[in-house]
């Protein structure tokens, strides 16, 4: 799990700061990207090490207020300017019949990938949980509006772009600080991620050089609690709580790394960038967020079985019947993902649509 999010957000991180540099390039084009982009990065490692996680989060908070502040000033003047013609044509003639059926389904097949992963607000519910004050209502209303607006961003967005209501090419300052608030609330935020992946590391490692054999685990109940346990909570202790810092050894691991394989990739153009975060949500997302912690519930649920604790019912009960559905579709993604990749058949010519 620590491996999979170290590597999800090092491409989210690769994607930012390169993006940063070649957005920033447009206000300021005295100075190169690949230098705007080692500035960013040299900020935001200042930044995440000096600032607490409360101010952190303050700082994401401030991103989001001015993304949301930025999309909407973006819409509303776009909207008039929208024609339903020039979308209908811009989408291919969908909407008016004179596309095939095997292309429809072969487009939903590039876009359901993409509206499912907007609605990914799943990894962050503990956290969610906790503001709502565990309480069922308001963290069931949470999850579906946060679920609900990044669909319907995504949706108007994509009406005003094939619409004519935004011109991508032409920019401007509303289009420039949406892209900068994103890169920024994402860049702090996969910062942050994979300090504490880094520190914790650091701090095991600096207990086995020392010979204290610390091991860190999930908190787990008291059935399930290692032997380990009074070392584990010392070392989870000395990650930051709320009011301190991660370390900069940690932070430096965290930003370095990606920046440099950023400007690698992007040093002929910007097609290796994209790559990164389209391995990263093609591949990565599926398996971090669906398929993985659906196999831990499967293996959580065959251990409490073979201990005696829960009965031994069919495989084919709900709850199984819902871990396989999660771990098939997030295979079935990857599947679609790989088809477009490597040039697989797609769905509508194995059934010769």
């Amino acid at each position: 799990m620590a491996a999979l999010s170290v590597l999800f957000n090092y491409c989210i991180i690769i994607f930012n700061v390169i993006r940063f540099g070649n957005t920033a390039d447009a206000l300021i084009p005295w100075i190169d990207s690949s230098t705007s982009s080692m500035a960013f990065a040299a900020l935001l490692t200042c930044v995440v090490a000096t600032f607490s996680n409360v101010n952190l989060s303050k700082v994401t908070s401030v991103s989001v207020s001015v993304l949301f502040a930025s999309f909407v000033a973006l819409v509303l003047p776009g909207l008039p300017q929208s024609s339903w013609g020039e979308f209908v044509t811009n989408a291919g003639g969908y909407f008016h019949g004179s596309a095939s059926f095997q292309n429809i389904l072969s487009s939903l097949t590039v876009a359901a990938p993409l509206v499912l992963y907007s609605t990914e607000i799943q990894k962050i519910i503990p956290s969610v949980t906790k503001l709502c004050n565990f309480d069922r209502a308001q963290t069931f209303a949470s999850v579906t509006v946060g679920g609900a607006v990044p669909v319907i961003m995504y949706v108007s967005f994509g009406y005003l772009v094939l619409g004519g209501g935004i011109d991508l090419q032409g920019g401007g300052f509303l289009m420039t600080l949406f892209t900068l608030a994103t890169v920024c609330g994402a860049s702090v935020a996969s910062s942050m991620s994979l300090s504490e992946e880094f520190q914790s590391f650091l701090i095991i490692l600096r207990e086995r050089l020392s010979g204290k054999n610390a091991v860190i685990d999930i908190p787990l109940p008291e059935s399930f609690m290692l032997s380990e346990e009074d070392k584990a909570i010392e070392v989870l202790e000395e990650l930051p709580k709320e009011g301190q810092t991660y370390s900069l050894p940690a932070v430096l691991l965290a930003v370095i790394p990606p920046l440099l394989m950023g400007l690698h990739l992007s040093k002929d153009d910007s097609s290796g960038v994209m790559a990164s975060i389209e391995f990263a949500g093609g591949y990565l997302l599926p398996v971090f967020v669906w398929f993985f912690p659906a196999m831990l519930e499967w293996k959580r649920q065959n251990d409490l079985r073979a201990s005696g604790q829960i009965p031994k019912t069919s495989i084919f009960n709900f709850k199984n019947l819902s871990i396989y559905s999660v771990a098939a579709c997030a295979l079935g993604l990857i599947a679609v993902e790989a088809s477009h990749d490597f040039s697989f058949p797609n769905i509508g010519d194995l059934f010769n649509f």
